[in-house]
């Protein structure tokens, strides 16, 4: 079963926002993160970001724009806090 939800997360001074959905792959925790804003996707090279774990994304491919790891660390903390709620 999946969790799925909004959130906002700010990036450059501007406030963004994506769908993530999480589901328990075998017991490790897959992160899907759809992403709605083509400036911010170039950046990541696609509008579509899956990871596992919280913090898999560092390991990912999207990762080769010098932007990518603030962006996707702003991201990734926008969905832990709403884990967190």
């Amino acid at each position: 079963m999946a969790r799925v939800f909004t959130t906002e997360f700010e990036f450059n001074h501007q406030m963004h926002k994506a769908v993530v959905a999480i589901k328990n792959d075998l017991g490790e925790m897959v992160v899907h993160i759809r992403i709605f804003d083509s400036e911010l996707s170039g950046i990541l090279g696609s509008e579509i970001i899956e990871y596992k774990g919280l913090t898999g994304y560092r390991q990912s491919d999207s990762m080769n724009h010098p932007l990518a790891p603030a962006l996707m660390d702003a991201i990734s903390k926008a969905v832990l806090d709403h884990l967190l709620k």
